[in-house]
């Protein structure tokens, strides 16, 4: 049976962290359970995908804390499945030998989950989430959901916006690294255009924004600051 192929879309050389696209091909299955020594985020892009119990599929989002055991997975779909991921540092996959802990699916490892600042999510469907509106700075105008969510003051997370027909932003400097990824519709970012599972990752002080889109866009996001400036309460 064949295996898993990726691409790997960015990495962070100061934390050997990666934003990858994966494919599991259609039957792809592993019944030994696993975990990292990092977080671990997915969305699910097409196809299908089970973990455990739980079943994946397209707009599902995953946020794992490091040190999490977790299985066993399965591709149901005849198309397999593709997902974008994210790692907080190198991806390692380690299987748990010992007898200390009990050999079950979201059983902790380790303890950094018990002060990890990003909220944990096993399985999220953001289409049970509400939709805020961004009321003022560079993405006024656009619809936003928080996936996860750092708790520190001032940082970032994963966002879904929603962009509609004939949104338009204009330059402004990041305050901290952003990544985005094109989920639906187009964007035409100073002039490149990004369409349906197009990525670009700016770094700290660049310019971005910039951004115009004709008949709307659907993107997920990751800020390492919250970009979204004038922010009221939570979504």
């Amino acid at each position: 049976m064949p295996g898993p192929v990726l691409k790997v879309l960015s990495t962070d050389a100061k934390t050997g962290g990666s934003t990858i696209m994966i494919h599991l091909p259609p039957g792809w299955h592993d019944e030994v359970l696993d975990w990292h020594p990092c977080s671990e985020e997915g969305l699910v892009l097409a196809g299908t995908v089970t973990l455990a119990d739980r079943r994946y599929t397209p707009g599902v989002y995953l946020y794992r804390p490091p040190g999490i055991l977790h299985g066993p997975a399965a591709v149901p779909s005849d198309d397999g499945v593709t997902i974008v991921q994210r790692f907080s540092s190198e991806l390692r996959i380690l299987r748990y030998t010992g007898d200390e802990f009990p050999h079950r699916d979201l059983q902790p490892i380790t303890r950094q989950h018990e002060d990890w600042p990003i909220e944990w999510h096993e399985r999220l469907d953001p289409e049970e989430r509400p939709w805020s509106i961004a009321d003022t700075g560079p993405w006024s105008g656009a619809r936003y959901k928080w996936l996860a969510r750092d708790r520190r003051d001032g940082a970032g997370g994963s966002i879904l916006l929603d962009l509609p027909r004939g949104w338009q932003a204009g330059a402004y400097e990041a305050r901290g690294e952003i990544e985005e990824f094109v989920l639906a519709g187009t964007i035409d970012v100073a002039g490149e255009r990004f369409e349906r599972w197009g990525y670009a990752s700016r770094p700290r002080s660049s310019t971005a924004g910039g951004i115009t889109t004709e008949e709307g866009a659907r993107l997920i996001c990751w800020w390492e600051m919250n970009e979204l400036d004038g922010e009221r309460g939570e979504p």
